[in-house]
């Protein structure tokens, strides 16, 4: 039996583990710095447009993904999904410029329309968590239409141009 030999391939698993670990620690530290940063200071909704920041808010509460993370710059798909749906409702039931958009979650306006374009191809092809998501948004925006109210408003300001339209 060669000792040496065991010795050291268990010393190289040994740092194989230790550094699988640390870069544990290191996303999980980076994980914490981001919600701590978030509950210091939240990220504020522009307020230029208040029909994109009722839209944001309904998309975020329907796909479960912060106000803030549409906003910022993560790649998940979950994130994306999110992004692109928020995009394809501004265009296409708001009528909003790409550009518009685009600076309201700081993106170029190329970014919404791969966004807006994906987002259609998702429907046609019935990709299944996408169009529940796009369908529960129609839904919500239809019922608070008819019923007059804006739940996922904060209450402060009046019916948005966006709940006053029922959207077809």
């Amino acid at each position: 039996m060669n000792y040496q030999y065991e010795y050291i391939t268990l010393k190289a698993k040994h740092e194989r583990v230790k550094l699988l670990h640390d870069a544990k620690i290191e996303k999980l530290n980076r994980q914490i710095a981001e919600l701590r940063a978030m509950i210091i200071q939240p990220v504020t909704i522009p307020k230029f447009d208040l029909d994109m920041g009722d839209v944001i808010t309904l998309v975020s509460k329907v796909t479960d993904v912060f106000p803030q993370d549409i906003i910022s710059h993560k790649r998940h798909r979950e994130i994306v999904t999110a992004r692109a749906l928020f995009a394809y409702i501004c265009r296409n039931h708001l009528q909003k410029a790409y550009k518009r958009i685009g600076r309201f979650i700081n993106r170029d306006h190329s970014t919404i329309i791969h966004l807006v374009n994906n987002y259609e191809d998702y429907l046609k092809m019935k990709y299944k968590e996408e169009t529940l998501f796009y369908n529960e948004c129609i839904n919500r925006i239809n019922n608070e239409t008819e019923q007059g109210v804006c739940p996922h408003c904060t209450g402060e300001r009046e019916r948005s141009y966006l709940l006053r339209e029922k959207i077809h």
